[in-house]
């Protein structure tokens, strides 16, 4: 059994959000550490049978050239339309060069989540330690 769900922070406190119940869902404090590429990275070394980097490369390609918004991506976007404008990492992806939302059948991208993505099919442990680890902490 591969176990790779979320852990907490080692900082994590149980009465943390007493007094900010907003921050247990918003910002840097609700955020836990992500054990998925761990995961797959076992799973891999277990039972693999192609280069690591390999399976990450359509996940690059996807963040680089970008895919076509649906209906249903263009409408959540709109129920969040203040959230987003609010927030300039969501407006880099969701907010187009005019200013204006993004909308059914433009093509949106992830630059940096590409970079980061090409880091880890590098390697994968770089999410976890490393300058990878140190620039997402930095970011959050």
């Amino acid at each position: 059994t591969i176990l790779s769900r979320e852990t907490a922070p080692l900082a994590a406190e149980q009465d943390m959000f007493v007094n900010n119940t907003e921050a247990s869902s918003t910002g840097g404090l609700a955020i836990a550490v992500p054990g998925e590429i761990a995961g797959l990275y076992e799973a891999w070394k277990m039972f693999g049978r192609v280069e690591w980097a390999q399976l990450i490369q359509p996940t690059i390609t996807l963040c680089e050239e970008g895919f076509e918004v649906v209906k249903s991506l263009a409408s959540a976007a709109r129920s969040y339309e203040t959230t987003i404008r609010e927030d300039p990492n969501l407006a880099e992806i969701f907010i187009k060069e005019d200013g204006e939302l993004i909308e059914e059948g433009d093509i949106i991208t992830n630059e940096k989540l590409g970079q980061t993505m090409r880091r880890i099919a590098q390697d994968p442990m770089s999410f976890y330690t490393g300058s990878l680890a140190q620039d997402i902490v930095d970011d959050i």
